[in-house]
């Protein structure tokens, strides 16, 4: 009888032991082994094509909006980039640190076409900013566009101008 205790406490023992085997093999577990949790799955062939039109997307973005002219009174900053989206529009994105309040004017001329949008400041710590410009593509047409933000705050009147190729 004790015999049969001592051989079913080990059999009992050896398939815990398997089973602990399998699922560190399994990579279920990672007990045995340190260092770094399961690697990740190669990308799809898809997922890396969505990466580098991502990526190429935010180069020719950096080197569209490069900096502008910053016309600065006051000795704060203006940043002023664009993004043309889907819906036949282009985004205007601005941060503006060391602003706490103002207005923001935007004026986006191309080919002797004007249009003109007025947004308030919009304070954050880190960075105020523009409260949004979304701009439609029919208003001045595709081609190369001239953006300048005045930005009025306790009646100080600060600029920025950049270009942004509209396709």
């Amino acid at each position: 009888m004790k015999n049969r205790k001592l051989l079913l406490s080990l059999s009992a023992l050896a398939v815990i032991a398997l089973l602990l085997v399998v699922l560190e093999k399994t990579h279920v577990i990672n007990w045995f082994h340190s260092g770094s949790p399961l690697t990740p799955q190669s990308p799809t062939s898809q997922q890396k094509q969505q990466e580098a039109a991502a990526n190429a997307d935010s180069k020719k973005q950096v080197i569209e909006s490069t900096p502008g002219t910053n016309n600065s009174t006051s000795g704060k900053s203006i940043e002023l980039t664009a993004q043309q989206a889907s819906n036949n529009t282009v985004t205007v994105f601005t941060s503006l640190p060391g602003y706490s309040d103002g207005t923001c004017d935007l004026i986006v001329s191309n080919a002797g076409k004007t249009t003109t949008q007025s947004a308030k400041v919009i304070y954050q710590q880190q960075a105020s900013t523009c409260a949004g410009f979304s701009v439609p593509i029919d208003s001045v047409g595709k081609g190369t566009w001239n953006l300048k933000l005045s930005v009025t705050s306790n009646g100080i009147t600060d600029s920025k101008t950049i270009t942004y190729e509209v396709k």
